[in-house]
């Protein structure tokens, strides 16, 4: 029904931003506080990935669209992809 009308929902917006923002942390250069954090949350999930945190909600959603290789290059090629 949304789609008819030109709409989408809330949850793909949201989804949608959450992936956007995740790439532009993900290309900031490594002394910058958000991604300082980002990389203790990244490494939190290598030691403990049955963990919830947001680095691997990113993961999974990534995953699920079939995006494997934008997870596994960490958003460096960000261009090519929106």
């Amino acid at each position: 029904m949304y789609g008819e009308r030109g709409r989408t929902d809330l949850l793909n917006i949201r989804t949608l931003n959450v992936i956007r923002y995740w790439l532009k942390v993900s290309s900031l250069e490594n002394h910058k506080y958000a991604k300082c954090l980002y990389l203790s949350m990244y490494q939190q999930l290598e030691d403990e990935p049955e963990r919830n945190n947001w680095v691997k909600m990113v993961k999974n959603v990534l995953m699920l669209l079939g995006f494997n290789g934008v997870w596994l290059a960490q958003g460096e090629n960000k261009k090519a992809f929106f």
